[in-house]
C-alpha cells in the first residue's frame, strides 16, 4: 500500500475516534426523558449515559426495564419524580441481564420500593457475583473505550422474585405476552414482548451517531450466535419497536435490513 494512504486511512481512524468519543461523552452529559405512547402501552426511557431506563405503563401495572450504574439510584429517583413518575408504583423491576449498567441498582429498588424483581434464570451466576463477568468480549474501538474510559461498576447481589427458565407467559403476572432468554450477549439475557414492543436489552445496540439504526453491541463474545438471536425475535409476529438497553428505540423494519446487511 501506498505510504500516502496508509497516512490518510491512520487520519481517518484517528478522526473516527475522536469523533466517537465526542459523541459519548456528550450522551454522558445530556440526560433526557422520551415518551413513546401506542394504544395501551405508555413507555417513557430515561437515557443517562448512553442507558436507558425504560419505565413502562400497560393494563393498569407499571414496570420498570433495567436500573442504571451502582450508585446513581438518587439521581434515577430525582429525575423520575421530577416528572411525576412514582417509583412507589412500580409492578415489576425486569433486569434485561445482569451487568453493572442495568442491574446496578435492582437491590436499592427491590428492599426500598418493594418492586418484584424478574431476571434470566442463566444469569444467577453473574448477579451472584455483582455484575462481574469474566467472559465480557469488548467488540471495537467502542467496547474499549466503554471498559477503559468510562469504567465497570460493580454493585449489592441480589435475588430476583422470578425467574424466567427459558420461557415466561405474562398471563402469570396478568398482562399479555411473554418473557423468552437469549444467550448470545450473557448466559441469561431476557427479551420481554408486550403489545407491539420488544424490550431487547443489550441483544442489539444503536449506533454511536445514528441511536435508531441498529448494530452489534460494544460486548459480544459470539458475533453468529447474537445474530442468531437477533433474527429470532425479529421472527415474532406483531413486533413494530425494539427497545433497547443503549441508544434506540428501532423500527423493525430498520432491524431487518441490519439482519439483511450481515447475513449476505
Amino acid at each position: 500500500m501506498h505510504p500516502l494512504t496508509l497516512k490518510l486511512n491512520a487520519v481517518s481512524l484517528g478522526t473516527t475516534m475522536l469523533v466517537s468519543l465526542i459523541v459519548l461523552i456528550s450522551q454522558a452529559c445530556a440526560p433526557k426523558l422520551r415518551n413513546y405512547e401506542h394504544g395501551s402501552i405508555t413507555v417513557q426511557t430515561y437515557t443517562y449515559t448512553f442507558i436507558n431506563i425504560h419505565y413502562v405503563k400497560v393494563r393498569g401495572k407499571n414496570l420498570l426495564f433495567d436500573t442504571g450504574n451502582a450508585g446513581d439510584a438518587e439521581k434515577i429517583e430525582k429525575h423520575f419524580a421530577k416528572r411525576g413518575l412514582d417509583l412507589n408504583d412500580v409492578d415489576y423491576l425486569i433486569v434485561t441481564h445482569g451487568h453493572a449498567d442495568h442491574a446496578g441498582n435492582a437491590r436499592y429498588f427491590k428492599e426500598k420500593y418493594g418492586m418484584q424483581v424478574i431476571a434470566g434464570k442463566g444469569e444467577t451466576e453473574l448477579i451472584a457475583s455483582g455484575g462481574d463477568d469474566k467472559n465480557l468480549c469488548p467488540r471495537g474501538f467502542n467496547g474499549w473505550m466503554v471498559k477503559n474510559i468510562f469504567g465497570l461498576r460493580n454493585y449489592e447481589p441480589f435475588q430476583p422474585d422470578i425467574l424466567v427458565d427459558g420461557t415466561f407467559d405474562l398471563a402469570e403476572i396478568g398482562l399479555q405476552g411473554k418473557i423468552i432468554e437469549v444467550t448470545s450477549h450473557t448466559p441469561g439475557s431476557i427479551v420481554t414482548f408486550i403489545g407491539d414492543k420488544a424490550f431487547t436489552g443489550d441483544l442489539i445496540g444503536g449506533r454511536i451517531l445514528n441511536g435508531d439504526k441498529p448494530t452489534y453491541h460494544a460486548f459480544m463474545c459470539d458475533l453468529e450466535k447474537n445474530m442468531q438471536d437477533i433474527e429470532l425475535i425479529a421472527a415474532e409476529p406483531g413486533i413494530k419497536e425494539w427497545y433497547s438497553g443503549h441508544f434506540g428505540p428501532m423500527s423493525i423494519e430498520d432491524v431487518k435490513r441490519f439482519i439483511e446487511k450481515n447475513t449476505n
